[in-house]
């Protein structure tokens, strides 16, 4: 590698070990309940995809242990979608489109229909351009 590191063969759609990403803040709740919330804090934006930090936490005497354990997730744009299962750290791959989007949360344990909140597909983009490789 550029930086006398060994390569140990990382996938190209996966998150790079040497960039800074840029951050894309968003602080909605997808799903805001008495005793239950997700929400997405922020992207992590990378030059080929981006990272989401969705944060979950449910509280009270009857929360079951492994309530977050069957959740779906569905970021759309336009008319292609990607899920992602059962994970709180979501990366999305490749890069949306700059067009408006969503993520979505499906889950039986969490009530009837889909919680989402809207994506900015054009933030997401111009973020990518604003990742920094740590070694030029």
């Amino acid at each position: 590698m550029e930086n006398g590191e060994p390569d140990f063969g990382r996938p190209s759609w996966m998150p790079s070990d040497h960039v800074l990403p840029a951050i894309v803040p968003i602080g909605q709740f997808l799903i805001r309940a008495r005793q239950m919330i997700v929400a997405l804090s922020h992207l992590s934006v990378y030059p080929n995809g981006c990272m989401l930090d969705v944060r979950a936490s449910a509280h009270g005497h009857d929360v079951a242990f492994d309530i977050f354990e069957c959740m779906v997730f569905t970021a759309q744009f336009g008319p292609e979608d990607r899920r992602v299962d059962s994970t709180l750290r979501l990366w999305l791959y490749p890069l949306p489109p700059p067009e408006p989007g969503t993520l979505s949360i499906v889950s039986p344990d969490l009530g009837p229909g889909p919680a989402s909140c809207a994506l900015d597909g054009r933030a997401i983009v111009a973020a990518a351009a604003e990742a920094q490789p740590y070694w030029r």
